[in-house]
């Protein structure tokens, strides 16, 4: 991927802005069977944090990385199936990227991500 740029072609590269390259992204699982109808599925997301942009004075902040981590139980019961989720089980607080970039005139709307946020769904495909 191409993270630099020379945008007056005068020889002088300077990293493309963190809104064109996105920080990396790692997604890892594990999931059980724990039993024939009964699932459980525990799951880590890391973003990574860029100041490339910033350094060079392209852009005005730089990205700070996070770590959330998801817990998903799934039980099939009767016709369908029952999931329970934990959303942000660790209850971490942090600026999604997204939020991250909103400075100046847009920094009114930088929100923080949710906490911790549960979820009980039935679910019968017909």
């Amino acid at each position: 991927m191409r993270e630099n740029n020379d945008a007056n072609n005068d020889g002088e590269f300077l990293a493309l802005s963190s809104v064109q390259v996105q920080p990396y992204k790692l997604g890892l699982y594990v999931e059980n069977d724990t039993t024939s109808t009964w699932t459980n599925r525990l799951q880590l997301l890391a973003v990574g944090g860029r100041n490339r942009a910033f350094n060079d004075r392209v852009d005005g902040f730089t990205v700070q990385g996070y770590v959330t981590l998801d817990w998903v139980s799934s039980l099939r019961l009767g016709a369908g199936q029952l999931t329970l989720g934990v959303e942000n089980l660790l209850n971490s607080q942090y600026l999604p990227v997204s939020s991250q970039e909103r400075i100046g005139a847009t920094e009114a709307r930088r929100f923080a991500a949710p906490g911790a946020t549960v979820s009980l769904r039935y679910q019968v495909e017909f």
